[in-house]
């Protein structure tokens, strides 16, 4: 029996990925550095630590400049963005039957709860775990046995909303059902390992989903 859901943040609540790729790319125009957008695409919901965006600009420019640049300009975009389709939706329609929800992100934890707080939304979450609570991150399964111990919940119970292959793959180490919600920056992912795949939450109906996941197990 599903007794939660839990959503990855960057992808699958906002479409943050995006806007950091279009960031990203903006900062090479500026500097008159070539991008290779199919490199930036590659790396998508992997931890920060682990991307180079910046492995064409000579030696000699400071990284956590660029960085603090990448940061400034993707924010202006962030602070703007609507919830992704559906997720209010399906979140609402999962609290109604009493079920928990969580976030499991390889951001800071207190970066998503700043977006979250700004919209209005953080009640809805009964716990966040984010790459700062002592966790390895993405494709690690850790982030989500914090959630899973959080709600005294085996990984059979839960289902999972990820946008990434680094997403899924933690989930599924963790031993939850998993739903693959690709987006304009993850869409060339592979997801075979995912148990169900959707173009976007809009119209899902939680019933239905629970359904198709737990049928596949049985």
């Amino acid at each position: 029996m599903i007794r939660a859901l839990v959503f990855d943040f960057d992808g699958v609540i906002l479409d943050t990925e995006t806007a950091l790729v279009e960031a990203c790319k903006e900062i090479h125009r500026r500097s008159g550095i070539p991008c290779n957008s199919t490199q930036l695409l590659k790396e998508v919901g992997q931890a920060s630590s682990s991307c180079n965006p910046w492995r064409h600009f000579p030696p000699s420019v400071d990284r956590r400049a660029l960085n603090r640049r990448l940061s400034r300009l993707a924010n202006q975009s962030i602070i703007q963005l609507p919830v992704m389709p559906g997720v209010l939706a399906l979140v609402q329609a999962a609290k109604a039957q009493g079920l928990f929800i969580g976030i499991a992100s390889n951001s800071s934890t207190a970066r998503v709860e700043s977006h979250l707080r700004s919209r209005g939304l953080i009640s809805l979450f009964g716990v966040i775990a984010g790459r700062d609570a002592g966790c390895a991150p993405k494709p690690a399964p850790d982030l989500y046995r914090r959630v899973l111990r959080h709600f005294r919940l085996q990984g059979s119970e839960a289902v999972a909303f990820e946008d990434s292959e680094t997403g899924v793959l933690a989930a599924k180490r963790a031993g939850l059902h998993v739903v693959a919600i690709p987006n304009a920056s993850t869409f060339h992912h592979d997801f075979a390992s995912a148990d169900m795949r959707l173009p976007s939450l809009a119209g899902s109906e939680l019933d239905t989903i629970c359904g198709v996941v737990e049928a596949l197990r049985t």
